[in-house]
């Protein structure tokens, strides 16, 4: 059984063709008025139609179409809502339409990795725009594209690295591992603006370190309440990228800038970043670079803090006593968790919601459309 899928994004005269000759069709909101150009009532419209407006969907009801409205504030999309209800029918080549292009790029991004969804494995999901396809092979499966020589296909890994991947009739065979954590070009122009963005802070927030021990004259380990900030660029840039080096190059260059613009501890800020940045990296590569949430935002934040309690009590506080130095660390994990663990998990949850990450894993997960 064919389902044609529509959504409200863009779509070609040619798509048209696999709307005319499915089984069924749904409406995922405004993906009705697409349908409405090419003369055809959908059978089933879903979403919580604030594209569509009750009064088109009324209408569309009176011409046959179910209408299955849903509040706006809900967990899933309308595009997953119309999927879900496309699998209840039993369909098993389900063809998307008008999931890419419009306003948000980050919308049609999220909407495209639906396709790797492994809840739709076996449905014969597949997004059509024009003549372009894209579709999932999951662990095991065989794909065999009947086309005419020079058709252009491209192998994306989606959700970690792809083994054992064979292809036969491509101009550039492929039996390799494609890996999902190689850089490209914008992981590291972000991560250097992240970078450079945070060392210009850390510069600055020489004075309110100074302030906090001025504040606590009478016991020092209470001034590294502030140091949390110190941590930002690391942990930040390894949720945000979700590349391996990640937190450690951020930490080390915008250990850089800070000394470069006259930090107060010279040189040794470069040993204190690298060390503070290869804290919070052994987290994430614990994970295999596959782990993002705020539990192992706040680890990395942590076990930064302890990296680099380890480099300065030696250096700094070597006269206070032991009851001092794990004081100091207590303190200094505490505000760790607090600005850089949670901090960094919120701040990239913001960004990931204003569309700026939307290049990005960590921008693709935050977006519901």
């Amino acid at each position: 059984m064919k389902t044609v899928v529509v959504a409200h994004g863009d779509v070609t005269a040619s798509d048209r063709e696999e709307a005319a000759s499915a089984d069924m069709v749904i409406a995922a909101d405004g993906g009705a008025f697409a349908l409405e150009r090419w003369g055809i009532t959908p059978q089933l419209v879903v979403g919580d139609l604030d594209s569509l407006g009750t009064k088109r969907a009324t209408q569309l009801g009176r011409l046959g179409a179910k209408v299955v409205e849903f509040p706006a504030e809900k967990d899933e999309s309308d595009l997953e809502l119309a999927l879900r209800h496309a699998l209840a029918t039993g369909a098993d080549d389900i063809v998307l339409l008008g999931i890419f292009g419009g306003a948000r790029l980050d919308h049609a991004l999220a909407n495209a990795t639906l396709v790797a969804d492994p809840s739709y494995r076996g449905a014969g999901l597949r997004a059509v725009y024009g003549t372009t396809q894209v579709r999932a092979i999951h662990a095991g499966e065989r794909l065999d594209i009947d086309a005419p020589t020079g058709t252009t296909v491209t192998l994306l890994p989606v959700g970690g690295d792809a083994t054992g991947v064979r292809t036969k009739g491509l101009r550039y065979p492929w039996r390799s591992v494609m890996n999902m954590n190689s850089w490209r070009t914008v992981d590291i122009v972000v991560t250097a603006a992240i970078a450079v963005a945070f060392g210009v802070v850390y510069w600055a927030w020489i004075q309110v370190y100074n302030a906090a021990g001025v504040a606590t004259a009478g016991f020092p380990p209470a001034q590294n309440i502030v140091d949390g900030m110190w941590l930002v660029a690391g942990v930040l840039a390894g949720l945000v990228v979700r590349k391996p080096g990640a937190a450690l190059f951020a930490e080390l260059v915008a250990a850089s800038i800070e000394a470069l613009l006259g930090g107060t501890w010279g040189l040794d800020t470069l040993a204190s970043g690298a060390i503070q940045g290869f804290g919070a990296e052994l987290v994430f590569a614990a994970t295999r670079y596959r782990v993002w949430s705020l539990t192992i935002a706040i680890i990395a934040a942590a076990v930064s803090a302890a990296a680099g309690w380890i480099h300065d009590v030696p250096l700094y506080y070597a006269d206070l006593s032991v009851t001092d130095w794990i004081t100091l660390l207590v303190i200094y994990v505490v505000s760790a968790v607090v600005i850089a663990g949670i901090g960094s998990w919120w701040l990239m949850r913001a960004l990931a919601q204003s569309g700026v990450l939307a290049q990005f894993p960590s921008g693709r997960a935050q977006t519901r459309v």
